[in-house]
């Protein structure tokens, strides 16, 4: 018996130092989260001073602030310039007509057949006008291709008359 007493107290002795360092490990972890958003909770609180004495100056500071905000007046016509950017990009990798996206090399929608740069003929138009009248284009453009070719293809006589060998043979 003596034995399986020591192996007891032994597991015993094992159990609590690992229960003792999952509540340490607990502990740090609940510790380093209240750290973690208390710091969050400053950061979100000097922003908003920071905006609110930008605010209450009309961007326009004196001293130190003066060229603080003079960064962020370049800072923000920074964004807009990108912005307008990426928008106009945007414009270019996808199709004006069905919005399909378009590869660089893509002269035409593989969608709906419309050329790339639709927009360049009519810039002053906006863009859902723009959508609008170049899918209507395309489907009177369709149409008008399908009657030229009913009207150019022979019809099933006329087709018989032009070649009588053909029916003989």
């Amino acid at each position: 018996m003596d034995f399986f007493e020591k192996l007891n107290n032994l597991l015993t002795e094992a159990g609590k130092e690992a229960e003792q360092r999952v509540k340490e490990v607990s502990d740090s972890m609940r510790l380093n989260s209240t750290i973690r958003e208390e710091k969050n909770a400053v950061k979100e609180y000097m922003e908003r001073i920071g905006r609110l004495y930008y605010e209450e100056q009309k961007g326009e500071g004196t001293g130190i602030y003066k060229e603080l905000f003079d960064r962020v007046h370049k800072s923000q016509e920074a964004i807009r310039k990108a912005q307008k950017e990426l928008e106009e990009q945007k414009k270019k990798t996808t199709c004006q007509c069905c919005g399909a996206p378009l590869r660089k090399e893509d002269l035409f929608c593989s969608r709906c057949g419309t050329p790339r740069e639709m927009e360049a003929d009519h810039p002053e138009e906006t863009e859902e006008t723009r959508k609008e009248e170049s899918c209507e284009n395309i489907a009177q453009d369709a149409e008008q291709k399908a009657e030229t070719f009913h009207e150019t293809e022979p019809s099933g006589e006329e087709k018989e008359e032009a070649n009588p060998e053909e029916d003989k043979e």
